[in-house]
């Protein structure tokens, strides 16, 4: 995972997902911006959309284009979004327990969670996912 500084990081992020973002950029200016904070999260403007690593900062796993984390309750939201679509019988279904644990307290233990970055992986090249 990449070092980037807070505030990088926090500009970065508070102008993607501001509503000025999402109302006045062309899709190119949104894919540039998108590049940019890649760049912060992984070191490169490729998207890393089955990116699943071990976060160091004690965030739990980190996963996808934005570093959803397992720790955070960012990466249960995904998870929960992903379940809407598939009725929630699938693939995380098993970790949905942990998963909710970790988002409610905060929590960046990864045990439990054996198979999430497997389970993400696979998932990366999914048009539902």
């Amino acid at each position: 995972m990449v070092k980037i500084s807070l505030p990088a990081a926090a500009i970065a992020s508070a102008f993607l997902f501001s509503g000025v973002a999402k109302a006045g950029l062309s899709g190119c200016a949104k894919n540039l911006a998108f590049q940019l904070t890649n760049v912060f999260q992984v070191g490169q403007i490729k998207f890393q959309y089955s990116n699943c690593e071990k976060d160091d900062e004690g965030k739990g796993y980190a996963a996808g284009i934005a570093n959803f984390c397992t720790g955070t309750g960012d990466a249960w939201q995904v998870v929960q979004a992903y379940h809407n679509i598939t009725g929630g019988n699938d693939e995380f279904s098993k970790l949905d327990s942990v998963l909710a644990e970790r988002a409610k307290t905060g929590s960046g233990s990864t045990a439990g969670l054996t198979d999430f970055c497997k389970i993400w992986q696979s998932l990366a090249t999914s048009q539902k996912f």
